[in-house]
């Protein structure tokens, strides 16, 4: 799979780290992004939109990042 082709998942409570993240996957090719502002939105966005990739801040709202995967 390409990155390009890939769906790409966010979680994280800071908007900064979330654009910045998403800034450097684009110049590797990146497209289509998906994100959370913490781990319960995280759970929900996986479940809707099946993402092939996710990354995940540890420390968030509601529900942290290790909650969240398991």
């Amino acid at each position: 799979m390409k990155l390009e082709d890939a769906k790409i998942l966010i979680g994280d409570d800071s908007i900064l780290a979330r654009k910045q993240l998403k800034d450097v996957l684009t110049t590797f090719g990146g497209k289509h992004f998906f994100e959370a502002a913490n781990g319960q939105e995280a759970i929900e966005k996986f479940k809707a939109e099946k993402p092939d990739i996710v990354f995940l801040d540890i420390v968030m709202p509601q529900k942290d990042g290790i909650s969240a995967v398991s």
